[in-house]
């Protein structure tokens, strides 16, 4: 392992008694070589790809050769002994082989330390833990030794996969990461006579690939250099969203339509459907009144019934199901095997239900060719056949809350054997979230009055309000005051892409405070914006910083006081615009002792550029600010 200097000190505290005490000659100063050894961190980053070189190559059986070659300078503590200091690759033994070609350090004196055998060793990833089906993956662990600041990490490993037919692969390697990258280049080579084609994303899309033909192969690639980092910093979209990538697809059908055609293949290797799945989400469904609640029984007994790695993703086990028989058995599935379990039960009741995979943010039409970076499994259900447009539901969480498909936004939806002609999702839809509370307080500080929610597109709690309509406005009531509770609720109108509720409430006001005043904390719409917020970019920001939008959402809150009392403290008014969103804050009492307040919040984009981060501050200072949230009430004095 990485070479780690613990350094320990100890404070000895002790009486001196004087009687006849003979003071001990002083201890001799340490030796120079006695003391322990600085660390010297190099200047510049924590540390820089010197070289990254990927290699591919596809046979004519379908065997699969990938080889990585890396040399990484570490200069930080940070890199090496939390980020660097090993490689971890996951493989599968029983289609697999594994072999460290090397893995060394060369110390900045030019030393070349070669690692020990025990530094490699084989470990079961965390995403599998419980799972039996897929029990025996591994993930290969080469621990990177003696690295010290201005060290070189030297590693190549090459990974083997067994033949299949029909031959094909799809791959993609990311370009850009968390440190600059002085050379990076990745290779594919297939059968001459074979569909290829390699291409990189975004400003590293031209040049376009170097391919050159020679003794019945073909081999495409891409080079590039100079690469700056684009850190992992908080609030960001995920990596997919952030990086860019070097694509391939290959094989005998690697044509137009192929993703399509390669899932079929793999869903219809996993088999059948059980017929006890089946016959147990018949048994929920039969029992709902109506077509969306059947469905969501079904996926949700379904759902109680087999365990989901959720954290298995399709690519870590090469897009492969195991028999949905033994899925079934096991109670254990991953999510592509789950969403292929839910829409083959559903199928067989009456639904038109399809596995697929959904790849959403800036690589969805990029990455459209393959299967690569398709790593979220989803269930599409169409009213029929005929139809294009369908609704997505979770595998892991089917009966989640708002809608898969219209929070989904730019997304390429890989669909096997392209039966659907849907292929993607277009833009981000606009969805908007408004609650109006109008409420009355006694002299008592009981609040009694009425609550109105209207939503549209991904803010619609759709599941939530087929399943569970006095939750939801439970769960609003409580956002408003501590405490409070709904009643008589109404789900006034119901629909995949909007919905209204209304339901009265009752709840009473927070005790009053040191100063005898009543503070009520106003922060948005409980479940709704202010918890998908990020936290506050920081300047000189390198990479995109993630947001909840397209959307609004307005909180509208009419407080009729009884007499006497007033506001102590009124929300300072706010209204705030830029290309990111905008906020907008205002609160006062009216004739008759009315308070209303109204706090409006929108964003343009599922993301701001970093250039926008200061942008991006100022609408999350403005929308959180205290001045603008909390209302302090004085009642009259007793």
């Amino acid at each position: 392992m990485a070479h780690r200097t613990h350094f320990a000190s100890s404070l000895i505290a002790g009486v001196m008694l004087a009687a006849s005490a003979v003071a001990a000659p002083p201890a001799p100063a340490p030796k120079p070589a006695q003391l322990p050894k600085a660390f010297n961190a190099v200047p510049g980053p924590d540390a820089e790809v010197l070289s990254l070189v990927d290699r591919y190559s596809l046979s004519d059986d379908g065997a699969v050769v990938h080889e990585r070659s890396q040399r990484i300078q570490v200069n930080s503590s940070l890199a090496i002994n939390r980020l660097l200091g090993e490689s971890r690759i996951v493989w599968d033994p029983a289609i697999e082989s594994f072999e460290v070609i090397h893995n060394r350090t060369v110390l900045p004196s030019g030393t070349v330390v070669q690692g020990p055998a025990n530094a490699i060793v084989d470990e079961q990833p965390p995403a599998v833990h419980g799972n039996p089906l897929w029990s025996g993956l591994r993930r290969r662990v080469v621990v990177h030794t003696a690295l010290e600041p201005g060290a070189v990490i030297e590693a190549s490993w090459r990974v083997r996969r067994n033949g299949v037919q029909p031959a094909g692969i799809t791959v993609a390697e990311s370009i850009t990461g968390e440190f600059p990258v002085k050379e990076r280049i990745v290779e594919v080579e297939a059968p001459k006579d074979s569909s290829l084609r390699v291409w990189a994303t975004g400003a590293f899309a031209r040049p376009p690939a170097e391919c050159v033909e020679r003794e019945g192969r073909k081999t495409c690639r891409v080079r590039v250099a100079d690469v700056a980092a684009r850190p992992q910093e908080a609030g960001a979209p995920p990596r997919v969203a952030v990086d860019d990538f070097v694509l391939a697809v290959a094989g005998a059908d690697a044509g137009p339509g192929y993703a399509g055609r390669e899932l079929q293949r793999l869903i219809e290797a996993a088999g059948a459907v059980p017929a006890g799945a089946v016959a147990l989400a018949r048994k929920a469904a039969d029992a709902e009144p109506d077509r969306e609640r059947r469905l969501l029984a079904a996926l949700t007994a379904l759902t109680d019934a087999v365990n989901v790695s959720a954290d298995l993703r399709p690519s870590l086990t090469g897009w492969r199901l195991r028999p949905l028989a033994d899925v079934w058995k096991a109670g254990w599935a991953t999510p592509l095997e789950m969403a292929a379990l839910d829409a083959g039960v559903l199928g067989e009741l009456g639904f038109v239900a399809q596995p697929v995979l959904v790849l959403s943010g800036p690589m969805a039409l990029a990455a459209s060719a393959g299967l690569a970076l398709h790593d979220r499994p989803a269930i599409l259900v169409r009213d029929d056949a005929e139809h294009e447009e369908g609704r997505l539901y979770d595998p892991r969480e089917p009966a989640a809350d708002k809608p898969l498909e219209l929070g989904a936004g730019r997304a390429h939806l890989v669909v096997p054997a392209n039966k659907a002609t849907l292929a993607s999702l277009g833009m981000p839809i606009p969805w908007r979230r408004s609650l109006i509370a109008n409420l009355t307080v006694d002299d008592k500080g009981a609040v009694k009055g009425e609550l109105a929610l209207a939503t549209d597109g991904a803010a619609t709690p759709h599941a939530a309000l087929v399943r569970d309509a006095q939750k939801v406005a439970n769960r609003l009531a409580a956002g408003l005051l501590d405490g409070g509770k709904a009643s008589n609720v109404r789900v006034t109108s119901l629909g995949r892409r909007s919905a209204a509720l209304a339901a009265s409430f009752e709840g009473s006001l927070p005790e009053a405070n040191a100063l005898g005043l009543v503070a009520l904390k106003l922060s948005g719409v409980a479940g709704g914006v202010t918890d998908e917020l990020p936290p506050l970019p920081g300047t000189q920001r390198l990479t995109p910083v993630g947001l909840p939008g397209p959307g609004e959402e307005t909180l509208e809150v009419r407080l009729a006081l009884p007499k006497g009392w007033t506001i102590a403290s009124p929300l300072v008014p706010v209204k705030v615009g830029n290309p990111v969103g905008s906020v907008e804050v205002s609160g006062a009492q009216g004739d008759g002792g009315t308070v209303t307040v109204r706090r409006t919040i929108s964003f343009r984009d599922q993301a701001a550029p970093a250039a926008d981060a200061a942008k991006v501050r100022e609408i999350l200072a403005a929308w959180g600010s205290p001045a603008s949230r909390d209302l302090l009430l004085r009642p009259p004095a007793k």
